[in-house]
């Protein structure tokens, strides 16, 4: 019998304080979102064998303990959103760093205190 990987649930979680670089951003969606389609079904175990994400038990959201990252599968996609130091340049570093730039779609960075957050929706299918 498989024994699936968990994320832990908190009704406390909430993002981690540092800055999301492109390496590390486009691992998440590649990983959670990409590898996991067309159903993300294995959202939550890829997350779980990344590490560090802990669900928040009201909303859903997966978010990860050390950066200002978070993951939730919404309807029929997978929504990523982090914040960081992100200039044109690095977030097309990231989107391109996927493998699968074809298959985001990015919405509007909003800057925040200081932090440029951007957010990548991946449809199923």
């Amino acid at each position: 019998m498989e024994t699936r990987a968990a994320v832990p649930v908190s009704a406390a979680a909430g993002p981690g304080a540092r800055s999301v670089t492109p390496a590390f951003g486009a691992e998440v969606i590649r990983t959670a979102c990409l590898e996991t389609r067309p159903d993300f079904r294995r959202t939550e175990q890829a997350l779980a064998q990344l590490g560090g994400f802990v669900q928040n038990a009201r909303t859903g959201t997966y978010f990860s303990q050390t950066h200002d990252l978070s993951v939730k599968l919404i309807e029929n996609r997978c929504s990523v959103v982090m914040g960081g130091q992100f200039n044109g340049d690095a977030a097309r570093r990231l989107v391109n760093a996927t493998g699968a730039p074809e298959a985001l779609r990015p919405g509007l960075p909003r800057p925040v205190n200081g932090k440029v957050y951007l957010s990548f929706s991946v449809v199923k299918g």
